[in-house]
C-alpha cells in the first residue's frame, strides 16, 4: 500500500474519533534525552486506545503505546533539568482535534509532520 492510501485511511479513521478533553499533568523523559508531557491516567487510556485502534484500522498490530506530547529531543541531562524547571508549574488542558502523522526523514535526521 502506498503512503497516500495509508494517510487517507488514517483520515477516515480520524473522522470516527469522539473528541474529549485530555489533561496533560506530568513531566518525564525517555532515556534522559527526550523530554515530554504525559496525560493523566484517564487521558492516557483514551489516547492509547486511539493509537491502537488507528493502527488496527490500517492493518497493523501494535501492543505497546505511550501517548505523550514531546517537547524536546536530543537533550543531555542538564538540559532536561532546565526544561523540567520551566514546565514544572504548568498544566495543560487540550481538546483533541488534530492528529499528526510523523514520518522519519533519515536524510534530515528529523521527522516530517503532516496534519491529518
Amino acid at each position: 500500500m502506498t503512503l497516500g492510501l495509508y494517510i487517507n485511511q488514517i483520515r477516515d479513521f480520524c473522522k470516527t474519533i469522539i473528541p474529549q478533553k485530555v489533561r496533560f499533568d506530568s513531566l518525564d523523559s525517555f532515556s534522559h534525552h527526550t523530554f515530554f508531557i504525559s496525560p493523566d491516567e484517564k487521558s492516557q487510556l483514551y489516547l492509547n486506545n486511539i493509537i491502537i485502534d488507528m493502527h488496527k484500522s490500517i492493518g497493523f498490530d501494535i501492543k505497546n503505546t505511550h501517548a505523550h506530547m514531546t517537547v524536546a529531543r536530543g537533550l543531555d541531562s542538564e538540559k532536561i533539568k532546565k526544561v523540567q524547571e520551566q514546565f514544572n508549574t504548568k498544566k495543560l488542558i487540550l481538546n483533541l482535534f488534530v492528529i499528526l502523522f510523523m514520518l522519519e526523514n533519515s536524510m534530515r535526521k528529523q521527522n516530517n509532520i503532516q496534519i491529518l
